[in-house]
């Protein structure tokens, strides 16, 4: 009898190791898609529930859950698809995702919550950080960076993540319900220093003669503004906001869009400002992607 060939063998192995392994994602797969029915169910219900209680409690369980679910071997290659009451967003070189979500209380304030789980090439590993919101305690917002233990909380709608020579940085526009009488929306920073640690804004928004940390842009809850990235036009477009009365200056709650745009467009590390843009579509379309949030929560 011929013996099997050398090449045979290796090849014979090779195709066990691979079904093998295919084997191990396939039930990877299998339990994360059930994590996943779990997160939405939760989420749902964090969204959806009539009282403060039942919201708070789910909302426990969802904070015990992300981490364990995010722990779960190549959990980075499943996509998160079927969860609608929950922003997640990955970046452009799909190093970062957040997982993020809010609990409107029934005194009609938020709370916020987010993961960042990330790879960091120096540990050849994944961190798990959860942010812990702290933006009713922050002043002057606007100048500062901020840790993950004093996040300025947000419902992020999108990530606009641009390679600097110092590495990526992430820009994050958010929505913030706020309270009763005024909404925020935001443009905020992420980015990591040299023990990959996360921070929240950054000096790199020059705005004429001022520079911010971040943006932050407050306005009657009867308004609807745009702050959205523009692909072709690689901005941030934005609102021009004004108080419906002159006397009203300062007293954001009476602020509305005056129809004009203003942006800012990134260049050498930095966003720059842009006094006046052209548009020819008026439509919000930051939170297209978050109907079933925005629902829950207006």
């Amino acid at each position: 009898m011929t013996k099997p060939s050398e090449k045979f063998l290796r090849k014979i192995c090779f195709i066990g190791l691979l079904s093998f392994a295919m084997n191990l994602w396939a039930q990877d797969e299998e339990l994360l898609a059930q994590y996943e029915v779990n997160i939405a169910s939760l989420a749902d219900e964090i969204l959806s529930a009539t009282d403060d209680i039942s919201k708070m409690a789910a909302n426990q369980k969802l904070l015990a859950l992300i981490p364990e679910v995010l722990s779960v071997e190549k959990v980075q290659k499943y996509p998160f698809e079927n969860i609608q009451s929950m922003s997640i967003l990955q970046s452009d070189d799909n190093k970062l995702r957040i997982f993020n979500w809010t609990l409107q209380k029934s005194n009609g304030s938020y709370e916020y919550y987010a993961y960042l789980h990330y790879y960091v090439k120096e540990e050849k590993t994944w961190r798990i950080v959860g942010l812990t919101d702290r933006s009713d305690f922050i002043e002057n917002p606007e100048q500062q960076q901020l840790p993950a233990n004093n996040w300025f909380g947000a419902l992020y709608v999108d990530m606009v993540s641009k390679k600097t020579k110092n590495g990526y940085i992430h820009t994050l526009i958010g929505w913030d319900g706020n309270r009763p009488t005024s909404i925020k929306k935001l443009v905020d920073v992420l980015s990591f220093d040299e023990q990959a640690n996360p921070h929240f804004g950054a000096p790199i928004f020059h705005m004429g003669q001022e520079t911010k940390q971040r943006l932050i842009f407050e306005y009657s809850p009867t308004a609807r503004i745009t702050v959205s990235y523009n692909e072709d036009q690689d901005m941030i477009i934005y609102d021009q906001l004004i108080p419906l009365d002159p006397t009203a200056e300062g007293m954001y709650e009476y602020y509305v869009p005056n129809l004009n745009y203003s942006g800012i467009h990134f260049q050498d590390g930095y966003w720059k400002f842009v006094p006046t843009i052209e548009i020819n579509n008026n439509k919000d379309q930051d939170t297209k992607r978050f109907k079933k949030i925005e629902q829950g929560i207006r």
